[in-house]
């Protein structure tokens, strides 16, 4: 072998570029689609952030009890019969909760008594361990939970009742650590809030100014360094989620809907705010989400436009759709829908490829199944030249073909073809 082959070949293996663009590829592995509340008597609440996954479990809120007393139970997804457990019998007044491993957290309050945080380890499913956290504040707006640290946020009477993000570290249920990690200044209210790992985001309403997003790096929860994002003038964050390096966001651009994420979130002084998914585009209109999970994000819309009332015709009439985006590394995305359905789709949770939402027909169920990735959703390798997900000699000969055919612009065998067109469905030049 020569000099100048070993060269091509190095030439040709060593593209490792990613190159963005969307795609219309993800789908639901339908082998894996499941109901998992299989119990006759279910009642499932359904709505968003009352139900989520983690890991192979899945949990709800429920309301089976005659007195209408919410309660909380679980499934683990790998289990073919779907068998639910019980979490919790007696969660008065609980109205949302969320998990991570092993725990759940969810707000309860007694008749006439103070609201308070209860957690749920289920690592023994067939008894699981509850204990309570007591809260400096007599209410909570939202909650959040990843591994053991707890982030919440709510008025905070000692400070004008000014909304504030609060941090609990659980670890030891016996020794519960709680710490005050930023108060908004006046005229500022949280719209979402959402932790991850060692970061807690929250998006602020600002009503005598532009919104922002804020970031806390909890390292050190008890001198939280705290960073802001400030959105341009005609954007603002609603619900926001956190996984890994992204943040995305339901909120709006001029008052229309849209499905927003930024990469590198935690670096607050180089946001680019991307735009995954525009309300009303292909008669599309928001329902719920986003929520994610490594690069996967996934939302609920619909063909029903909500300032229509019933609209002209029957519900049963619109379309219901379960979205999902994955986020590549360079900025691009690709978008996808993974289910269409006549019925009610209220809400979705991913924990990696598994995908857990609600249905409401005459009761609400909640089903489960497996997102599929398909090659080139991730993009590809500059070096695969025929888009096949694989860099070979196959790539090697195509490129081989062309060595050397074009040295002078606008000379012999010059035209390259590629600038003209726009871009392939996964992001490859046409």
């Amino acid at each position: 072998m020569n000099r100048l082959t070993i060269t091509i070949i190095t030439i040709a293996v060593s593209f490792l570029y990613v190159l963005s663009g969307a795609a219309v590829a993800m789908t639901l592995d339908v082998n894996s689609i499941a109901e998992i509340t299989t119990d006759v008597n279910h009642q499932v609440f359904g709505y968003e952030q009352t139900f989520a996954v983690s890991g192979d479990v899945s949990v709800w809120l429920d309301n089976r009890d005659p007195c209408w007393i919410p309660r909380i139970y679980g499934v683990n997804l790998s289990d073919v019969n779907h068998l639910e457990f019980v979490v919790d019998l007696n969660a008065p007044s609980c109205d949302r909760l969320a998990m991570s491993g092993h725990l759940v957290v969810y707000p309860v309050q007694e008749q006439s008594g103070p609201q308070y945080l209860r957690v749920a380890d289920i690592t023994n499913q067939s008894n699981p361990s509850i204990f309570n956290v007591t809260l400096p504040i007599p209410y909570i707006n939202l909650v959040d939970i990843s591994g053991s640290m707890i982030a919440y946020s709510g008025s905070e009477p000692n400070n004008n009742y000014q909304d504030t993000i609060y941090a609990a570290d659980v670890t030891d249920p016996c020794s519960i650590q709680q710490y005050i990690i930023s108060a908004l200044p006046a005229n500022c209210s949280v719209r979402g809030l959402a932790i991850d790992g060692s970061y807690i985001s929250w998006s602020v309403e600002n009503y005598d100014g532009d919104d922002y997003v804020q970031i806390a790096d909890i390292t050190s929860p008890n001198e939280p360094d705290v960073l802001t994002a400030q959105l341009p003038a005609s954007i603002t964050f609603e619900n926001i989620d956190a996984s890994e390096q992204w943040l995305v966001a339901h909120g709006r651009d001029d008052w229309q809907y849209r499905i927003f994420a930024v990469q590198n979130y935690q670096d607050t002084n180089n946001w680019d705010i991307q735009v995954l998914w525009r309300d009303g585009e292909n008669g599309e209109y928001f329902v719920s989400g986003p929520r994610i999970d490594g690069p996967i994000t996934v939302w609920v819309a619909s063909t029903w436009m909500p300032s229509l009332g019933e609209g002209p015709a029957p519900l049963s009439d619109y379309d219901y759709m379960l979205k999902a985006s994955y986020l590549r590394g360079n900025g691009g995305f690709t978008l996808s829908t993974l289910l269409v359905d006549t019925n009610n789709l209220r809400a979705a949770d991913i924990w990696g490829s598994q995908v857990v939402w609600s249905k409401m027909a005459t009761v609400t169920d909640l089903f489960k199944a497996s997102i599929e990735l398909e090659c080139g959703d991730w993009g590809y390798k500059r070096a695969d030249l025929n888009y096949d997900c694989k860099v070979d000699f196959e790539d090697f000969a195509t490129f081989a073909e062309d060595w050397l055919k074009c040295t002078t612009p606008g000379g012999q065998d010059c035209g390259f073809g590629l600038l003209s067109g726009g871009t392939s469905s996964h992001g490859r030049p046409d």
